[in-house]
């Protein structure tokens, strides 16, 4: 079925119309091959792309920031790797839209829990007192370089409400 014009030859109009000459073929295949790498509606993928990796260099994890966003992990992960190439306008405005935040088990750098366990022994509360005020199991206070975020904001909460006093 060939068009009734010969003038609309190298067009993907004409492609649709039926003309499968070697021209409206490559200019359907050219159609196709953008299409592909920006579908219609959608954006680039690069600044998300680029944004999430700050998050995770920050120490956010593929699944905290797949909770942070409500969207799958797959989906996190496909942007990240760079699979993704183009996303949903509404997708790509959630992503750039995620603030850095850690979850409670994610370990940190301790040097501020210790400055403040410093300052409570400083003040005259025991090891054992601390842990106390603190819930812990034990009565000793287990120390390391690096703490969860939990721990952190537990010791950070108990030495303003300690301090005040």
């Amino acid at each position: 079925m060939q068009p009734s014009s010969p003038l609309d030859h190298g067009t993907r109009r004409n492609y649709l119309h039926g003309c499968r000459c070697t021209v409206c073929r490559a200019a359907n295949a050219a159609y196709v091959a953008t299409q592909r790498r920006c579908p219609t509606g959608s954006t680039d993928a690069t600044a998300a792309r680029t944004h999430l990796a700050s998050l995770a260099r920050a120490g956010l994890g593929s699944r905290q920031l797949a909770h942070l966003a409500g969207l799958s992990r797959s989906t996190i992960r496909a942007v990240l790797d760079g699979t993704s190439a183009s996303l949903r306008p509404a997708t790509a405005a959630t992503l750039l839209g995620l603030a850095p935040i850690l979850a409670h088990g994610t370990r940190v750098p301790g040097t501020k829990t210790h400055r403040f366990l410093d300052s409570l022994r400083r003040e005259g509360f025991t090891r054992r007192e601390i842990a106390f005020h603190l819930g812990a199991r034990s009565q000793q206070l287990q120390l390391h370089h690096t703490v969860t975020v939990r721990s952190a904001l537990r010791v950070a909460t108990l030495y303003s409400r300690l301090a005040a006093q």
